[in-house]
């Protein structure tokens, strides 16, 4: 198709066609397919070609097509170009090129045409440079935005950007701020203009361009000031390093430990019992133990977080594993050890969860294959191959890359499966990092010399992401010494993926009988256990049933879990026997949590089924071979109930929120002390500052926003992990915030005595926040149409009780995750951050409840007082209105409504200014609160005000009780049969309230399931446990009404004060349409009642006179009411011809009966005998 036509071919042509289809083929020639250089020298053909064509060179002409899809200047040069992975948190990664130009920063995808994403940054929106990780460098710019880009080494373009750009570096090695002006030209430099109309129309050009581009930002500026004319200052925003929470605290890493093989036999009877132990950076986990083999097969999956600020892990990132044979009762026996290096691993490699995608992996004859690696793997091109081998590979058929080929090393983004001999303990093996007794009992056992090891081990490891399927069911690590070296450096938490689990039991069939009567007494108990013993059991009971063996229960019972799902679900059917005696066991059965089905949605729930009774050999009946029975049972697990717990869903994230971490001021003495961030599911635990009274973080963390009610909480902690002292916190609300806007200020910190229960000021905390809004806030305000929760809370709602017991447990479960961690986050400064006093008998917790509705009535007071004000003629100008007003609604009151909805929109109006003052105000500690004080403790001068006002109301309530007295005595003064009487009536009436309470009582005793005995029913301390359970569960019933009613009336009140200002500007745009509807309805009704009607008869009456009008409305009467011979309609007429025919017909009838009649009795007389004498009359 290239080459060119043949001369015969020429000199079959037409001398004009063979002209122009020349021309056609030079100009189409620069749009034909362009190969590569090397070929295109090596053909004479193309060399020919080249020659011929009026044209540049053709690496010049791709590299100006290049810089044009790129998106630069078409003649600016490129500085320089470096192979890079763009990574964005919830994103599959983009592998492509970073471009510097003179002017700006341009990433572009090079993924075969299969992602065509591309970002540029301008030169003077680059704000700051961070290259401190040796694979990552992250690119600030417009002040909120940054891109992450991974390379091989971020040096370089590091290095690069910071010479060409001029950047200034700072004390942080790796890190440059750009702090040139910008008022110069996009390179920097000053611009210049020609003289003449040339010059004055590019410098105006300019200035509309500028213009344009800055008019956002100009007018979101000036909403900003606006808010913020309540006589606050905003500090300059500082450059500081950043670290995405989410990106770091998803990446995990996850050992698989498969099985083993040739182990040594340590028991008696030739076998072990072997279970594998791992550790890794303090933490440690189990798996399970198989007994009698040599040759165990675990197939076990365990997880631990990746160390924050590494991109590559190195030699101290190793995985420890021993292996040991159970010995039940005593020591266990250490069978042997091994190391998985991890050296070169890639912890980006877990940045987005893995979903199927496409990599390559180089064979040995060097073809390049397409191969589906799992939803663990990492994903993405690392090195440039050809459009032809990639749809060469395209064309293979995709195979599970589960396997590591042999030539995949440890930095290998794929899995890596391996067998690893089992050696002896190392005898540099530090007491501080591999102490145990099970290894002292090997030491002691084998004194005299080592022993042989023998065996292997076959593992798989693999960096993956906390939304990965395998997180799903892989074990957790506990904590068995803390690292100091962890509480030196950034440490990230993400609260763990909760479900509900619902077991709903139906019914039982052919129980096995262990009474001798018809039947046994049965019930299920529901228990979730922890297989390896860690955690306390928590179980649930039905009611029993009287001689049963097909027994109905219809109970369901809730429980929470949380991933990995290592629990296992036990239903134990036992018989009850009373208080007396030990209720016996009649089978089990056991069920995996992690193998229950996930339901979705509101409909279609899993199938009941029926599970078979076992013993607890796993035999299914007695000796005899009689059946233990089978339980009807649906269990299912929920993980859409607690969704809004969960992050990590980009597609979810209505926005980002920074936090500045800058530091603290004004402790009492130098010591040690951390700070403690949580914005929804996110922890962050700063590094110790040690022996410092004025400690400084300068850290900025970002955090990604899935529902803007949630809360930010920044607490400040001294000491060290395990026994770290609360010093104060800051919180803030998400939705008070606007748009890009920061927030800093020194907050005064306060804490509450322990003993004493006074408050008191310990420091001020510099922190600074920002929420900047994604897609301009359409997410965002999307949510204010979502309901809080999700919809199954309002459509599948859990009792109240049942509601609190489970929130309660997934916060317990919360804090003893945190316990485990490394660094811990200790249970006390948990549970403050959790706010887990709401879930327990806390005075405080009430008072503050009453202090926040009483600060809230407070407001309305406010109100009142202004109205007051506005007529007490303290101000004439404002009372003289305010009756100009009054009189204006009483000629029209139609206008009430209008003028008070205007009112009420020009007052929130007014509150716009001193709003930014206000959330700083808002976020500052309220410790006092739970003092029963509905504001900050009052000054010397208030406190005047109080007493005086106590004096009043005491005054007060003496002349009330004064008043009370009298009352007595007047009836005193009664008769005494009056009061007999009386007293009489209250004896009757509270007998028969006591007698109907007796009667329900005994009824609902009756209706009642039995429920089963316990030992703890015979014991009364028990029994007296059980009843303050239940008075501690009204009182943290109450709190949290109380809690709930609080922020019910604090967000009502919040609506006027621009306390969130996107509600507040919709109710606004609300009351001003309403106002706006009402007045154009009252001027619409006035137009039509007095000017269209009036028109109207004005004009009638002056064309007819009102005698006219009167002579025409009798004549009208008196003609509606005529009679109907006189001038008849068409339907009279109608009705009079009726009639009259109906008159004819009726004489014609008659004339015909009278002749009929005559003629009859004409015959009669013809046909009649003569007539004889008449009878004799008879005798008396």
């Amino acid at each position: 198709a290239l080459a060119e036509p043949s001369t015969t071919t020429r000199a079959r042509q037409p001398r004009g066609t063979r002209r122009r289809s020349a021309v056609v083929s030079r100009r189409r020639r620069p749009r034909r397919r362009v190969r590569p250089l090397s070929s295109r020298r090596s053909s004479s053909l193309a060399d020919s070609r080249s020659a011929r064509a009026p044209l540049s060179s053709p690496r010049r002409f791709c590299s100006s097509r290049s810089s044009r899809a790129m998106g630069a200047k078409k003649a600016e040069p490129e500085l320089g170009s470096f192979d890079c992975v763009y990574s964005e948190s919830g994103s599959t990664p983009k592998v492509g090129k970073l471009h510097v130009f003179k002017t700006s920063l341009v990433f572009k995808a090079e993924m075969f045409g299969m992602d065509k994403t591309s970002v540029s940054i301008k030169r003077k929106d680059l704000d700051a440079l961070d290259a401190t990780s040796a694979l990552t460098l992250k690119i600030q710019y417009k002040k909120t935005k940054t891109l992450d880009l991974q390379f091989t080494k971020s040096r370089k373009p590091y290095e690069l950007i910071v010479a060409k750009y001029k950047l200034s570096s700072t004390e942080r090695e790796g890190f440059s701020v750009n702090d040139r002006v910008k008022r110069n030209g996009d390179d920097g430099t000053e611009r210049t203009y020609a003289p003449g109309v040339g010059g004055l129309m590019r410098r105006g050009k300019d200035f509309v361009t500028d213009y344009y581009e800055n008019g956002n930002e100009k007018l979101k500026r000036l909403l900003k000031d606006a808010s913020r004319l309540g006589g606050a200052k905003i500090p300059p925003t500082p450059r500081l390093p950043t670290v995405d929470c989410e990106e770091v605290v998803s990446r995990c890493l996850f050992v698989r430990v498969i099985g083993a093989r040739d182990l040594l036999a340590m028991d008696s009877g030739g076998t072990s019992d072997p279970f594998v132990v791992l550790r890794y950076r303090g933490l440690e986990v189990s798996s399970r133990t198989i007994p009698l083999t040599l040759n165990p097969h675990w197939d076990e999956t365990f997880t631990f977080n990746a160390p924050p600020g590494k991109e590559e892990l190195d030699d101290s990132d190793e995985v420890e594993l021993m292996v040991y044979d159970r010995d039940f009762g005593g020591l266990n026996d250490f069978i042997g050890y091994c190391a998985i290096n991890m050296a070169g691993v890639k912890v980006s490699d877990g940045d987005a969860p893995q979903a199927t995608a496409v990599t390559k992996t180089t064979t040995d004859k060097g073809s390049t294959k397409a191969s589906t690696t799992d939803k663990a793997s990492a994903k993405a091109f690392t090195k440039k191959s050809t459009k032809a081998s990639t749809k060469a590979a395209l064309r293979e058929p995709l195979v599970a890359a589960n396997r590591t080929s042999p030539s995949a090393g440890a930095g290998s983004a794929r899995r890596r499966r391996e067998w690893i001999k089992l050696v002896p303990m190392p005898k540099d093996h530090g007491d501080a990092k591999s102490f145990d007794l099970n290894h002292v009992k090997e030491r002691l056992m084998f004194w005299e010399g080592e022993r042989l090891i023998s065996g292997a081990i076959e593992v798989e490891t693999w960096v993956g992401n906390r939304h990965d399927e395998a997180f799903r069911v892989a074990g957790v690590p506990a904590l068995i010494k803390p690292d100091a070296d962890a509480e030196k450096s950034l440490a990230h938490y993400v609260d763990p993926v909760t479900a509900l689990l619902r077991v709903e039991i139906k019914k039982g069939r052919n129980i096995m009988n262990l009474d001798d009567d018809g039947g046994s007494d049965p019930y299920c108990e529901v228990a979730l256990v922890d297989p390896k013993g860690v955690k306390p059991e928590s179980s649930q009971a039905t009611h029993y049933i009287d001689d049963a063996t097909d027994p109905e229960w219809d109970r369901a019972f809730n429980f929470i879990v949380s991933k990995p799902y290592g629990d296992d679900l036990e239903l134990r059917v036992y018989d009850y026997d009373g208080a007396t005696s030990f209720d016996d066991l009649i089978g089990k059965a056991v069920l995996k949590v992690s193998e229950l089905k996930v339901h979705k949605g509101l409909k279609n729930a899993p199938e009941e089924r029926w599970i078979t009774l076992v013993d607890k050999e796993g035999k299914d009946a007695n000796e005899k071979g009689e059946k233990y029975g089978d339980i009807l049972v649906r269990a299912y697990l929920d993980e859409e109930y607690f969704e809004h717990l969960h992050g990590g869903d980009a597609n979810g994230r209505v926005g980002r929120l920074s936090v500045d971490v800058l530091g603290a001021d004004g402790l009492e003495h130098p010591t040690t002390t951390h700070v403690v961030v949580k914005c929804g599911p996110y922890w962050t635990r700063t590094p110790n500052v040690e022996h410092s009274s004025k400690p400084r973080w300068n850290q900025r963390l970002r955090y990604p926003v899935f529902e803007p009610a949630e809360r930010v909480t920044v607490a400040l902690f001294e000491g060290a992990a395990l026994n770290a002292k609360y010093l104060g916190r800051v919180k803030l609300q998400l939705s008070t915030m606007e748009d890009g806007v920061r927030y800093c200020s020194k907050f005064q910190l306060m804490t509450q005595d322990s003993n004493s229960g006074a408050v008191k000021k310990t420091c001020t905390l510099e922190v600074g926040l920002q929420f900047d809004y994604e897609n301009g806030g359409a997410k965002a305000a999307a949510k204010y149409f979502d309901p809080l929760l999700p919809e199954k809370w309002y459509l599948q709602p859990l009792a109240d009780d049942e509601r609190e017991r489970v929130i309660k447990s997934q916060k317990e479960m919360l804090v003893k995750r945190l316990a485990q961690a490394s660094p811990p986050i200790n249970e006390v400064c948990s549970k403050i951050l959790l706010e887990f006093s709401k879930h327990e008998v806390n005075i405080g917790s009430i008072k503050s409840s009453v202090a926040r509705i009483q600060r809230v009535a407070a407001g309305f007071d406010k109100i009142g007082a202004a109205i007051a004000y506005a007529l007490s003629w303290d101000s004439v100008i404002l009372t003289a209105m305010t009756q100009c007003w009054i009189v204006y609604l009483v000629y029209y009151p139609n206008m009430l409504m209008p003028t008070v909805l205007l009112a009420t929109a020009l007052w929130s109006l007014a509150q716009f200014p001193g709003r930014y003052q206000r959330v700083l105000d808002r976020a500052q500690a309220d410790e006092w609160l739970s003092q029963g004080l509905p504001f900050a403790p009052p000054t010397e001068e208030e406190e005047r005000v109080k007493r005086e006002r106590e004096e009043k109301e005491k005054a007060e309530e003496a002349a009330a009780v004064k008043a009370r007295e009298e009352e007595e005595k007047e009836l005193l003064k009664l008769s005494k049969e009056e009061r007999e009487a009386k007293e009489t009536q209250k004896k009757l009436l509270l007998e028969k309230k006591r007698a109907a309470e007796k009667a329900a009582a005994e009824k609902a005793k009756a209706e009642a399931p039995k429920e089963t005995f316990s030992w703890e029913s015979l014991n009364p301390l028990a029994a007296l446990q059980k009843q303050m359970d239940e008075v501690f569960a009204m009182i943290t019933l109450s709190q949290s009404i109380l809690d709930e009613v609080a922020g019910g009336l604090e967000r009502v009140a919040g609506v006027l004060s621009w306390e969130e200002p996107r509600v507040t500007a919709g109710f606004l745009l609300v009351i001003l349409a309403a106002a706006w509807a009402l007045v154009y309805v009252e001027v619409v009704t006035r137009f039509f009642v007095k000017i269209v009607l009036g028109v109207v008869v004005k004009t009638v009456f002056t064309i007819v006179s009102p005698s006219t009008l009167k002579f025409g409305a009798s004549a009208g009467i008196l003609f509606a009411m005529r009679h109907p011979a006189i001038l008849p309609d068409e339907k009279t007429k109608v009705l009079q011809e009726a009639k009259a025919r109906a008159a004819r017909e009726a004489a014609l009838a008659a004339e015909l009966a009278n002749e009929e009649g005559d003629d009859e009795e004409a015959e009669n007389a013809a046909v009649a005998p003569p007539a004889g004498p008449p009878p004799p009359p008879p005798r008396r």
